[in-house]
């Protein structure tokens, strides 16, 4: 998540809005990785276990 961070310091952000935009489209990206990426794999693994028990 700290390395996702850095990614700001790559960015021109000229505005307010931007700082704004940039800031919740990372932390999109940050729950994305690690809740939602997650989740599916885990629902995933439970189908194929459970659909051959």
């Amino acid at each position: 998540m700290i390395s996702s961070l850095s990614i700001l310091n790559y960015v021109d952000m000229s505005s307010d809005q931007e700082v704004l935009i940039y800031r919740v489209s990372l932390i999109l990206l940050n729950i994305g990785m690690y809740f939602v990426a997650p989740t599916i794999v885990i629902v995933g693994l439970k189908k194929i276990f459970y659909t051959h028990s």
